[in-house]
């Protein structure tokens, strides 16, 4: 949650105030406000950006009022980045050649985890590797080499993309085994 707390000028100075919790702008607090008595509390829903914009005004036991129009704004994100995008990866999971992996995202960090033992890999997290560039998998000759890959997007704001799915690429740079011996059979 976030509080928010206004203090007079003057102690003896009432606060009114208005605001809004989806980005409009507030209605002139003299007029259309409340009375502030302590601080508000405004809380985020997961999985949603929301924007507080808030105005207010003092009065004095006079009967005077700031004449401050400003409309303070803040943004409560608790929305996860989109999912990434990944490119490179051919339909069928198999290459024979090297290949390189790249991931997509509009915003955030992308970080990843992968395998090249057949494994799945961990849940990547700030300590995991960060991508900055596409990911070259050469694979070995004459083997078969399956990768698996995890990556998810962080924000600025410490919001985690959803987890896609593992994705596997195999390299297979391992020659088929010839065929055995045909059976000679004679008819007749």
């Amino acid at each position: 949650s976030v509080f928010i707390k206004l203090i007079p000028e003057k102690t003896d100075d009432i606060i009114y105030l208005s605001y809004t919790e989806d980005g409009t702008d507030p209605q002139e607090p003299k007029e259309n406000g409340f009375k502030y008595t302590g601080p508000i509390e405004f809380t985020p829903i997961d999985g949603l950006e929301k924007v507080i914009k808030i105005r207010f005004t003092a009065f004095d036991k006079a009967g005077n009022y700031s004449k401050d129009d400003t409309v303070y704004s803040f943004i409560l994100d608790k929305k996860p980045p989109e999912d990434i995008e990944v490119y490179g990866i051919p339909e069928t999971g198999i290459s024979k050649d090297s290949l390189k992996i790249s991931f997509v995202t509009f915003e955030g960090t992308i970080y990843y985890e992968m395998t090249s033992d057949g494994t799945i890999p961990a849940i990547p997290t700030k300590k995991s590797d960060i991508y900055s560039t596409p990911i070259r998998l050469d694979g070995k000759e004459n083997q078969e080499i399956t990768y698996n890959i995890l990556a998810i997007a962080i924000d600025e704001m410490g919001n985690i993309s959803n987890i896609q799915k593992v994705y596997t690429v195999t390299i297979d740079k391992k020659a088929p085994d010839p065929p055995e011996k045909p059976d000679i059979i004679i008819d007749g």
